[in-house]
C-alpha cells in the first residue's frame, strides 16, 4: 500500500482485526483453504472437508496413519463394524479402530489420501452407505466404472509428489491446537448443513 494517510488507517484496521481470535480465524480460513467444503454429493458438513487430525485413545494420530498415501477407515464403533468391508479394500485404505479422544460424535469417518473427508458415519455407523463411498473413491476403476482415478498409470493412492509423499496440511504449521479449535466451533454448531 501507498503510505498515505488513508492507507495507514485501512492497515490499522486491519491490524486491529488479525489481534482479535474472530478475525485471525477469518483471515487464516480464506488464505489456507481450510474453510473450503468441496461437494461430494453428501448432505453431512464434514464430507468434503478437511479432516480434523484425530486422536486415536492408543496414541495414533490420524496424520500418522495418511503418510503411506493411502485413505484412512477410522472406525470409532465399540463391535468394529466396518472392519471386514475396509480389509477388502486394504491396499487402498488403512483401516483403524478404537476410540478417538474427541471423536465429535462420529461413529466413523472415511478420510481419502489428500485428507479430504470422503464419508462420515453417526454413533451407529450405516455399513450399507460406508460401503457405498469405501466403492466410488477407493475400487478399481474396472471394477465399478467409477473406482479411483488413474494418474500417469497411477492410482491417486500412489501419486506422489517429486518421488516423496505428498505434503499434507498436517505436516505442516497448522497444528493439532488450531484444528481442534475449529472443529470444536463446528460441533459447538453440531456440524449442520451449509456451515
Amino acid at each position: 500500500m501507498r503510505p498515505d494517510p488513508h492507507s495507514r488507517a485501512i492497515q490499522a484496521v486491519v491490524r486491529d482485526l488479525l489481534a482479535t481470535r474472530d478475525g485471525t480465524t477469518y483471515v487464516f480460513e480464506r488464505t489456507s483453504g481450510i474453510s473450503l467444503r468441496y461437494d461430494l454429493g453428501d448432505e453431512q458438513p464434514l464430507v468434503g472437508r478437511n479432516a480434523p487430525d484425530f486422536h486415536l485413545a492408543d496414541g495414533t494420530r490420524l496424520g500418522e496413519l495418511m503418510r503411506d498415501g493411502r485413505g484412512v477407515a477410522l472406525d470409532f464403533s465399540a463391535d468394529g463394524c466396518l472392519r471386514d468391508v475396509a480389509a477388502h479394500h486394504g491396499d487402498r485404505i488403512r483401516y483403524a479402530a478404537g476410540p478417538a479422544l474427541d471423536d465429535l460424535g462420529f461413529g466413523a469417518v472415511l478420510v481419502r489420501p489428500d485428507g479430504i473427508v470422503a464419508w462420515a458415519g453417526d454413533r451407529a455407523p450405516d455399513r450399507a452407505s460406508f460401503e457405498k463411498a469405501v466403492t466410488r473413491w477407493f475400487s478399481n476403476a474396472g471394477s465399478s466404472g467409477q473406482g479411483s482415478r488413474e494418474v500417469a498409470g497411477r492410482t491417486a493412492g500412489q501419486v506422489q509428489h517429486r518421488g516423496r509423499r505428498a505434503p499434507s496440511t498436517r505436516d505442516g504449521p497448522v497444528g493439532s491446537e488450531w484444528t481442534r479449535a475449529w472443529f470444536g466451533e463446528l460441533r459447538g454448531r453440531r456440524i449442520r448443513a451449509g456451515a
